[in-house]
């Protein structure tokens, strides 16, 4: 113990910041010496959560869940040793019901508090009511710009489906850099109470990684969905990074109904309030029994001038369900000129890269496979134009997109001699993994 006491105090927090994510061991540590005892206090309450289980019909009983008890103790331990709130960076989740702000409202004394993550505990975040008010983050516009905690966060999550106008208010906060949203709810887009106020925030990154694909439904002057999106990007004139994760929805039969139309023209309009700053997009496509798609041919983003790094659905690019392929030597046009990575996501039943449906790829005895050059022939673009085109290129990947219903081994495509020589001699990293069932 003499020598843990003469040890600097710069030694003694590197020791303990390698048992940051084992608690057993913090809370070991704490019982060795005071001086660990403090430094196991900061990472022990580094992060904390307040989820009671509203199941409880009363805490003052002798089965008192644990959730219940946990949030208890948490907050008599903040009350009995209030210099323990400045070591707290990130909370949550934490459960917003029938506008009930509490949780919210007793976190304002933690001034280190960062980031945090909010969520619905109502049900599933997919069982929305008629006027689709059901199950969604209970937060309004008027609390965000109210209360005193959100002022001070950095990074935010919103889980179980907020509306346009929750996430268009949490992105005029100030302070906010980082919003992640896990699904959209934007069924009441035009019956917002309050209406949001009419400036921007600070935002660098937002992730929406779920939603319906009316956000890019094509209506009247690009429609209502399509504005709702374009409502949201607006707010964040200095945002740089955009992750998208659209969801489309079809029938059993394989024919998306007219709501589930898609016009990359809408989508172009809704990002373009983002088309002079955002540097990494990610526009994935989560794809439900497909067979025919429509409208989705091509998606012009060459005039995204801060553009490095671009995630895409095969779909956003190129007409999906043609055999035999269709020429395909033009995609390199449609990419901004400072690119400096390209990955394609295509799900292999579309014939994008291959036709799984036709399968005319051949299998050998090793579990490799053959692509027929007319498959792979749109790939030369990239090296052939990139001194003129994409002088900045360094990596093309392309990647089968995940089935639902189909599992599949995902592998390497063994690169013939010429793609190889190809994309090496233009100093570009060429990555290509495929589904084989």
């Amino acid at each position: 113990m003499d020598h843990i006491h003469h040890l600097p105090d710069e030694l003694l927090g590197e020791i303990t910041s390698n048992f940051e994510h084992d608690r057993l061991s913090l809370s070991r540590l704490a019982l060795v010496s005071q001086r660990f005892r403090r430094l196991a206090q900061e990472f022990l309450f580094r992060h904390v959560d307040f989820v009671p289980d509203t199941n409880a019909q009363s805490i003052n009983t002798l089965n008192e869940p644990p959730l219940w008890r946990h949030h208890r103790l948490l907050q008599r331990t903040f009350k009995e040793t209030p210099q323990l709130r400045k070591c707290v960076w990130s909370c949550g989740p934490i459960s917003l019901e029938d506008g009930d702000y509490d949780d919210l409202r007793y976190l304002a004394g933690f001034r280190n508090l960062k980031t945090l993550l909010l969520r619905s505990i109502s049900g599933d975040p997919d069982d929305y009511s008629a006027d689709g008010s059901a199950h969604r983050t209970k937060l309004d516009g008027d609390a965000v710009l109210s209360l005193p905690i959100l002022q001070q966060i950095t990074s935010l999550t919103l889980h179980n489906g907020p509306s346009i106008g929750t996430i268009a208010s949490c992105m005029l906060l100030q302070s906010l850099r980082d919003l992640t949203v896990d699904s959209v709810n934007d069924y009441t887009a035009s019956k917002n109470r309050h209406p949001v106020p009419d400036r921007t925030g600070s935002l660098r990154s937002l992730r929406i990684l779920r939603s319906d694909s009316r956000l890019f439904r094509p209506e009247e002057g690009y429609g209502l969905k399509t504005a709702s999106l374009c409502h949201i990007l607006s707010r964040a004139p200095l945002l740089e990074e955009f992750r998208y994760n659209l969801m489309f929805n079809c029938t059993l039969a394989g024919f998306p109904p007219p709501e589930f139309d898609f016009s990359s023209e809408g989508a172009l309009v809704a990002l373009r309030p983002i088309r002079n700053t955002v540097r990494v997009l990610q526009l994935s496509l989560f794809t439900l029994f497909i067979s025919h798609v429509t409208g989705f041919f091509p998606l012009d983003l060459s005039e995204f001038e801060a553009l490095r790094h671009l995630t895409i659905n095969a779909f956003f690019l190129c007409e999906a369900f043609k055999v035999p392929q269709p020429d395909r030597e033009d995609i390199y046009q449609y990419m901004p000129k400072h690119l400096q990575s390209l990955q394609i996501e295509f799900p292999s039943q579309i014939g994008v890269f291959y036709w799984d449906g036709e399968q005319d790829f051949s299998f050998k005895s090793n579990g490799d496979y053959k692509i027929p050059p007319e498959r792979f022939a749109w790939l030369f673009q990239f090296p052939r134009q990139k001194e003129r085109a994409l002088p900045n290129l360094r990596r093309v990947a392309l990647l089968d997109g995940e089935q639902p219903g189909r599992r599949g081994e995902l592998v390497e495509w063994q690169q013939p001699d010429e793609v190889k020589d190809a994309f090496k001699a233009a100093d570009i990293e060429l990555v290509v993994q495929v589904n084989i069932f």
